[in-house]
């Protein structure tokens, strides 16, 4: 699916949800910026918008940026490509998106992730969605998580 198609289909589940009187109290929508049509991505966002419960959460340009982020903030336009150099040069071996082991080595690193992406996102906030580059609200969804988190509960 591209960036809205996904949208729709995740209203169209809210909906569903909705009417069985079975509704979500959020609903998440993760997808990346890759190589789709700006009109398809901006109005993910507007989709988005009409419905409260909806939170898109986006990358631009991968999901990758996220991971990049738990070592250092990089403001300046990057491609998937070299997201994942970088990666591998920061975790000493070459990055594999299938691999099981990267979540261990970079939660160490997760509080460095989330200020990251917070100063990203304050950064990148004056451009429209399809050109933030780098940008990512992956750090969003980690904290609204961090709520059921046990071994977060004080």
């Amino acid at each position: 699916m591209n960036t809205d198609s996904l949208m729709e289909e995740a209203i169209r589940w809210k909906v569903a949800a909705e009417s069985a009187k079975a509704p979500y109290e959020a609903v998440w929508v993760v997808f990346d910026k890759d190589d789709f049509h700006p009109g398809n991505f901006n109005r993910a966002f507007d989709l988005a918008r009409a419905h409260p419960t909806i939170h898109a959460c986006r990358s631009n340009e991968c999901f990758e940026l996220w991971y990049l982020l738990h070592f250092c903030v990089r403001s300046a336009g990057i491609g998937r490509v070299d997201i994942w150099k970088e990666i591998s040069r920061h975790l000493g071996q070459k990055y594999v998106k299938a691999s099981g082991d990267v979540f261990e080595k970079l939660k160490p690193h997760l509080e460095d992730a989330l200020r990251n992406a917070g100063r990203l996102a304050f950064e990148n906030d004056r451009l429209g969605e399809d050109r933030r580059n780098p940008s990512t609200r992956v750090h969003e969804l980690v904290k609204a998580l961090q709520r059921f988190d046990p071994e977060d509960q004080t």
